[in-house]
């Protein structure tokens, strides 16, 4: 088991050491209130450069005040990533994934792709 110290949040939590993820190098050296993520094969429902206001406001919607689990799973340049988020459900007993939130509520489709070139992440 681990103690892992949320800075953030004013309090430590323990893990076994296989749920932890340790980052790399280059991720500890940036400031450590956020590292921009976007969703593993997760697309826009139309071909656009920039996430429409609704989808970011559903993201806002879905995640405000929950906890999760963020999964990186590919660490993309100048401190991003690509990842999983597991999210806690009404009751916490349950969990979605927020790509699959998005993509049931018509916000988002699965891409073949790892990564799709939007901006910003949602």
């Amino acid at each position: 088991m681990v103690k892992i110290s949320l800075g953030d949040w004013g309090r430590s939590i323990w893990r076994r050491m296989c749920d932890v993820y340790l980052l790399e190098d280059r991720f500890k050296e940036l400031s450590w209130q956020t590292i921009t993520c976007g969703l593993v094969y997760t697309g826009p429902v139309q071909n656009v450069q920039t996430w429409p206001k609704e989808t970011k406001d559903l993201c806002r919607l879905l995640l405000e005040g929950r906890k999760g689990w963020i999964h990186i799973v590919r660490p993309l340049s100048e401190g991003k990533a690509l990842v999983k988020l597991n999210v806690e459900g009404i009751p916490p007993t349950t969990s979605y994934f927020l790509r699959d939130a998005h993509i049931l509520l018509g916000h988002a489709q699965f891409s073949t792709s790892v990564a799709v070139n939007v901006i910003p992440t949602v």
